[in-house]
C-alpha cells in the first residue's frame, strides 16, 4: 500500500439514475481500489499485510461513495470522476 496513492475513475459515460450505470460503477471503483492498495490475496504474504490492504480497500470504497452519492445529488464541479485514495497511515 502506498498512502496517499489515488487514482481517477470516470463516469462520464454511465447513467447514474439507473442501477446498471451504477453498478458499472461500482465494479470500477472497486478495482480502482485494487489499484490504489494491491491486488487479492496471496497466501505466500503475512497476514499483516492483507489486513492493511482491506483496511486502505475499505477506506478507498468507503470514500468514493460519498463521492458518488455527491455526484447523483449536484453536478460535480471537477466533473464526472470519482477520485479513490489510498489509506493514509495514521
Amino acid at each position: 500500500v502506498k498512502p496517499g496513492q489515488s487514482t481517477t475513475v470516470s463516469y462520464a459515460d454511465l447513467d447514474l439514475t439507473g442501477p446498471a450505470g451504477m453498478r458499472t460503477l461500482e465494479r470500477r471503483i472497486r478495482a480502482a481500489s485494487y489499484r490504489v492498495c494491491g491486488g487479492r490475496h496471496n497466501p505466500s504474504q503475512e497476514l499483516a499485510r492483507e489486513v492493511e490492504r482491506r483496511e486502505c480497500r475499505r477506506y478507498a470504497l468507503d470514500g468514493a461513495r460519498e463521492q458518488i452519492a455527491m455526484a447523483r445529488s449536484v453536478q460535480f464541479a471537477k466533473g464526472p470522476r470519482i477520485i479513490v485514495l489510498a489509506q493514509q497511515k495514521r
